[in-house]
């Protein structure tokens, strides 16, 4: 392409209008800016503090970006802005790494970047703009110049024009590839759009943009979803070996880096089939006191580690047994309780009440409420962060992070649910958020006063003294009790009748335990080594902060069926099964070899949907885990295969990183007998593998 041509073509539309296209390439090009200058102030400036050029330089190619978003966004000349800009933070990176080899690679990455926009010119212009900032600071290297009191260094091993020139064919090299890769796409992405104006035309049917966003959303999902596998799959693994803790503390970081962005692909797909108005409520029975604290308690470490006090206070007077979308109430009460902790500083408070405001017959009004006091959030800005992609100031992403999808996501879901999140916050003091619910009664097989007769709690007077919400909670929960002083307790234990024991002095805890019928006890508010004593002993140190607590422990010290808890180490099974994997993904080969290998089963790998089959068809397997996009014939296509050569005697399970709404029941609907979504859930893995296989238990003496 001459030189007259290229800017010729800068005058030239396409054939078709892309303009919704590039516009939704340049969003996704703003925030890669964004995600530049975060780094370039943050972590590349700290190695040679290198501050002021990261800020410096940042502030302004953001400016500058930032206006053309606003009144270039979706023109050829905002895109060829964006392609400089984006050369400019290579130029940065090399200059605040002083020229290391390292930060060249950001060249080369950045202009496979630039392949997004399906566009020429963007990508050969950032190449050119680079390869001039090399012969230009070469020069001013070869000239000694310093910036922001550091040399101005373009490769940090010398200044001699080869590797100016030497760098300067690789740039070019990668141009031209990616170049030919750009026309292909384009040639491509042209032709199906000719077929759809066809199709337009003939059918007068239109393909909405929310389809294309949801497809691209989904397409996005499983590519992510597919590295991701084995990353957090292996992290798994490595986590079941010998580590030293500065490994254990690595390991941690990536188990928590991975999980964050896999709550980010998460939240953009929720976020768009909430736009598309394609969720639906999944109502289920569940014991709130169950799963409500089990949702809350796992913040706990978090707030510790910050020193926040964290309170749970759930109505005893709530029905044991009640309708709702669990995992949309979860999400939306993890959305607000994380923010709290999030914006909380360390010594404040973040407390979670969930209260029964009315009760009608079968139906009660329920209020959730999550209070911290935190930075709090202005007046104005207070219904604006229920948008999306918006948070309370710009500032707030870079200290905090997020999305700004959170509580979009948290508003839409309770509305689905009939209620309206509301938010009541002072700058400086905290905020609150609550909504109100009406959830139904539902029939649970055995309430907790079914659990115990009359006379088997023992409450000691002292701890009602200290906890005088204690007495209402059992009145609540129907549970009657004996209350007699602590050193008193020891002679009702005679009998042969089965004792739990609620108390908070430990000071006569070994009297009880050498009792030959031993009671169970519940120790409130005290603090001790728990591998002291049998699973007969039990600590709530916090009772005070979560009362659901108790209600939990109850269960779990069941008197009337004399269950207990074990202590200890899971036992782990181990299957006698001949599974054959259809995966085409080399880690995700490895990965599933290694977690089948630690079950004890023999397997076999598949690399596409054809070796898959005639695999099948030569071995007596007992499962087949089936991938579903697979090269020379799909993991549905095989299924369907292997259907008629099997019916429905060989169990086939999908495994795949189509991870949308809806896809197990189309995937079970395809003829396959369940679903696994990627990345692997090891517990889910467990259950499918219970469910077609037998196994037995090897316990932690006879490993």
């Amino acid at each position: 392409m001459t030189i007259r041509k290229f800017f010729d073509s800068l005058k030239n539309e396409p054939k078709y209008d892309l303009t919704p296209e590039y516009l939704v390439a340049d969003k996704v090009m703003m925030w890669i800016i964004l995600a530049h200058a975060f780094v370039a102030i943050f972590i590349t400036s700290q190695f040679y503090e290198t501050y002021s050029l990261g800020i410096i330089c940042s502030g302004i190619i953001l400016t500058i970006t930032g206006l053309a978003y606003i009144t270039l966004a979706g023109s050829l000349y905002f895109r060829l802005i964006i392609a400089t800009a984006l050369m400019f933070f290579s130029a940065i990176f090399i200059q605040q790494h002083l020229g290391r080899i390292e930060m060249h690679f950001h060249v080369f990455i950045g202009l496979a970047i630039l392949t997004i926009y399906k566009d020429l010119r963007p990508m050969l212009l950032a190449s050119l703009v680079i390869i001039i900032h090399h012969f230009m600071f070469n020069y001013l290297q070869q000239l000694n110049f310093t910036i922001d009191g550091n040399p101005i260094m373009v490769f940090s091993y010398g200044c001699g024009i080869e590797y100016v020139i030497l760098h300067g064919v690789f740039v070019a090299s990668e141009a031209l590839v990616l170049s030919y890769i750009i026309i292909l796409s384009k040639n491509q992405f042209l032709n199906m759009k000719t077929l759809q104006i066809e199709a337009q035309k003939s059918q007068s049917k239109a393909i909405s943009a929310e389809q294309i966003k949801s497809e691209f959303l989904a397409n996005m999902s499983h590519e992510i979803r597919t590295p991701m596998n084995g990353i957090m799959g292996f992290t798994h693994l490595i986590q079941q070996t010998n580590l030293n803790e500065e490994q254990k503390r690595y390991i941690s970081i990536i188990e928590s880096s991975t999980q964050t962005l896999l709550q980010i692909v998460n939240q953009i797909l929720d976020f768009s089939k909430i736009e598309s108005e394609k969720v639906e409520l999944d109502l289920i029975s569940v014991n709130p006191f169950v799963e409500f604290e089990s949702a809350l308690t796992i913040f706990i470490p978090i707030a510790n580690k910050k020193e926040i006090n964290f309170n749970i206070d759930i109505d005893p007077s709530i029905y044991e047994c009640i309708v709702i979308d669990l995992l949309k109430l979860k999400q939306v009460l993890t959305n607000l309780v994380s923010n709290a902790i999030k914006f909380t500083s360390s010594g404040g408070t973040v407390s979670i009440t969930i209260t029964n405001m009315a009760t009608y017959e079968n139906t009660q009004h329920l209020k959730f409420s999550v209070s911290d006091t935190g930075l709090g959030i202005p007046k104005e800005r207070q219904q604006i962060i229920f948008e999306a992609f918006t948070q309370v100031d710009s500032s707030t992403t870079r200290r905090f992070g997020g999305t700004g999808l959170g509580l979009k996501i948290s508003a839409s879901y309770v509305r689905l649910m009939g209620g309206n999140i509301q938010v009541n916050s002072t700058v400086g003091k905290g905020s609150t958020f609550e909504f109100e619910l009406d959830v139904s009664k539902c029939n649970i097989s055995s309430p907790i006063s079914s659990l115990y007769t009359k006379n088997e709690i023992i409450v000691s007077k002292k701890v009602l003294e200290t906890y005088p919400i204690l007495a209402n909670q059992l009145k609540q929960l129907h549970l009657s009790y004996t209350s007699i002083n602590s050193e008193e307790i020891a002679s009702m234990l005679n009998s042969n009748n089965e004792k739990v024991i609620l108390a908070n002095e430990i000071k006569y805890l070994d009297n009880w335990l050498n009792i030959p019928h031993k009671p169970k006890v519940i120790l409130l508010g005290v603090n001790s080594d728990k591998n002291e004593y049998t699973a007969t002993v039990n600590f709530i140190e916090n009772y005070d902060h979560s009362t659901s607590t108790l209600y939990n422990c109850l269960r779990k010290l069941n008197v009337v069926h004399g269950m207990i808890e074990e202590k200890g180490k899971k036992d782990k099974p181990i299957f006698d099964l001949y599974i054959l994997v259809a995966e085409d993904y080399s880690i995700n080969q490895m990965l599933i070899g290694e977690i089948l290998k630690g079950y004890g089963i023999k397997y076999d790998i598949a690399e596409n949907g054809n070796e898959a089959v005639e695999m099948a068809l030569l071995n007596n397997y007992d499962l087949v885990l089936m991938d579903i996009n697979m090269p020379e014939m799909n993991g549905i296509e095989a299924t369907k295969k292997l259907r008629e050569a099997f019916d429905d005697t060989l169990p086939i399970v999908a495994l795949t990183a189509n991870a949308a709404e809806g896809d197990k029941n189309y995937f079970i609907s395809m003829g396959m007998d369940d679903y696994l979504s990627k990345p692997i859930n090891p517990t889910e893995l467990e259950n499918v593998l219970k469910r077609f296989g037998n196994w037995q238990v090897i316990g932690k003496n006879d490993e």
